[in-house]
């Protein structure tokens, strides 16, 4: 009778544990960073970007990353430190993204800033963009 309970229990258990790891995928792979190339069609689509700009915005992004994963693996055992300076590359990609920007889009952008901020805030993640449609906004 011991070893039936045992069994069952370890089934339970183990079922319990795959149920608990399927639910939390979800969540782990919202908190990925978005890949070069859907932020920058994200923006192009959100902001009408021209091709240069696209370019220009691609370059940033690609600088920003590096200089993220560089910074990650310095401040690995100091989470302060590394955020502190994760925020001053955050600011420096949105300062060289607004001075390529036209008046009307740097508008858009600093909205689309305050909306990305209270979706941090408030434990949200911005969607994906959807790959489905039409490239857009691509035009000198």
């Amino acid at each position: 009778m011991k070893a039936i309970r045992t069994f069952f229990t370890s089934r339970t258990f183990l079922l319990s544990a795959i149920v608990l790891v399927i639910s939390v995928a979800p969540l782990a792979a919202q908190r990925q960073r978005m890949s070069v190339d859907d932020r920058v069609k994200m923006m192009t689509e959100q902001l009408t970007l021209t091709t240069k700009q696209a370019d220009s915005v691609r370059a940033i992004y690609t600088e920003a990353d590096k200089k993220r994963s560089e910074l990650f693996n310095q401040h690995q055992d100091d989470r302060s430190a590394m955020r502190e300076e994760m925020m001053k590359v955050m600011d420096d990609v949105d300062k060289k993204i607004e001075a390529i920007l036209t008046a009307d889009q740097k508008t858009k952008y600093v909205k689309m800033q305050e909306e990305r901020r209270q979706q941090r805030d408030s434990g949200q993640h911005a969607p994906k963009p959807d790959s489905s449609k039409s490239e857009q906004g691509h035009h000198e």
